[in-house]
């Protein structure tokens, strides 16, 4: 009996030292945001990020990007955008900032189109 007590209390023990990372998965910094449609892009509620980061420490690290790939672009036709995938970063604290730069930049490339 004292075997199986001194046997399983090592491996409790065992379990207790394994890092936390290890067994669950940290929310990630990053917020990606994948179309093929600028509309969808233009009118995306921002307010979804900001929910999405607000449990962050202020001073996390954090990644806002946009993914698009454009479905009717044409090979070697110049003066369009094909793609993009941009992205800004900073403190948590500061993404509405963030939000509004990403905004700015899809205004700016989808004008292009």
């Amino acid at each position: 009996m004292k075997k199986i007590l001194l046997l399983s209390l090592i491996c409790f023990t065992t379990l207790a030292m394994v890092p936390q990372g290890l067994e669950a998965q940290e929310k990630s910094k990053e917020y990606l945001i994948e179309s093929s449609n600028l509309k969808e892009l233009k009118k995306y509620k921002w307010k979804d990020v900001h929910k999405y980061f607000k449990s962050f420490n202020k001073k996390d690290e954090v990644v806002l990007r946009v993914k698009y790939e454009n479905p009717a672009a044409e090979p070697e036709k110049k003066g369009q955008v094909d793609n993009f995938d941009i992205s800004v970063s900073g403190e948590a604290r500061n993404i509405k900032d963030l939000t509004t730069k990403m905004e700015n930049l899809i205004e700016i490339l989808s004008s292009r189109f």
